[in-house]
């Protein structure tokens, strides 16, 4: 989909990062661009196109104002059976499916900045060098220094593991990383404090999500500093923080010219946020993809809101 955000380097929508490439020009034939991997629960995406833009678009309008555009040879289902776009009367009627929700929990994994440090890799990364016979050979092919494999990658060096490394050798294995992932990592970015993220979006992530897209604001960037209207929220909040992230928080009491904040410490948690549409200071609410596609993850979000 063109709105399904991938790295490349930084987390981007799809159609944005192909205009970016392209400068917003056309094409006049299929043109595929790797990316960096994108992992999902239901596969790998490690390329997306632009294909040559239609001549002609037909925009059809539906009750309650909700539009669609497609091209003019798209069929259309109707209760005359399919027909071209381009040869749609007034008079027929369109056949739309139900929402089709998800029933996966989508990974958070794909929102950690490819710099983000891995703390808790020992176990998982024994499972993936079983999975490698020569060691040295592979190294070389992929570029990684060998001694990652015999010394850091075993807990034997002070060296940690970084997100963009690890997806690396799970590329070039053909392996999908959340597979072999614990449900709970340990990272932090540019040596700062560790942290514990969850590896998936489960309801109480979205009712967190919720609670700050509703009522709140990512402050300080760096110190996780968040800031509340409603006064009652950061004491829900704190215990959340606890159960999600294995963390204390600290509150810090409102007044007359502020609301009552709760500082989570650390810069990864706002790093994710911030990807996820959870902004500064934000303009309505947003709702990240992820959960729009998911009824549970749906239902919780607007709970917290």
């Amino acid at each position: 989909h063109p709105s399904t955000k991938i790295f490349a380097p930084k987390l981007i929508k799809i159609k944005d990062f192909v205009e970016n490439y392209f400068q917003n020009k056309e094409v006049d034939k299929e043109t595929k661009i790797e990316i960096n991997p994108l992992y999902t629960p239901d596969g790998i995406i490690n390329a997306v196109w632009k294909i040559p833009s239609p001549k002609e678009l037909i925009c059809i309008t539906f009750n309650g104002n909700l539009k669609i555009i497609v091209t003019g040879n798209t069929k259309i289902l109707t209760n005359n059976g399919w027909i071209q776009s381009n040869e749609l009367k007034l008079k027929d009627n369109i056949i739309t499916p139900k929402l089709n929700f998800s029933d996966k929990y989508p990974p958070i994994w794909n929102y950690l900045p490819p710099h983000t440090q891995i703390k808790n890799y020992v176990n998982f990364m024994a499972k993936i060098l079983n999975l490698i016979p020569d060691k040295r050979k592979f190294a070389k092919y992929i570029g990684i220094n060998e001694n990652r494999f015999y010394l850091s990658y075993r807990g034997k060096h002070t060296g940690k593991l970084r997100v963009s490394e690890f997806n690396k050798i799970c590329f070039y294995l053909k392996i999908n990383p959340l597979e072999y992932l614990p449900e709970q990592l340990e990272v932090t970015l540019s040596n700062g404090k560790w942290f514990n993220i969850p590896l998936y979006i489960t309801p109480d992530f979205a009712y967190f999500l919720g609670l700050i897209a509703g009522d709140g604001c990512i402050v300080n960037t760096r110190q996780g500093f968040i800031s509340f209207t409603n006064n009652d929220i950061p004491n829900e909040y704190s215990s959340l923080v606890n159960k999600l992230f294995k963390k204390q928080s600290r509150i810090v009491n409102g007044n007359d010219d502020r609301g009552t904040s709760i500082i989570i410490g650390g810069s990864i948690l706002p790093s994710i946020l911030y990807d996820m549409g959870i902004r500064k200071r934000m303009e309505g609410i947003t709702i990240p993809n992820e959960i729009i596609s998911n009824q549970t993850l749906l239902s919780n979000f607007l709970s917290g809101v």
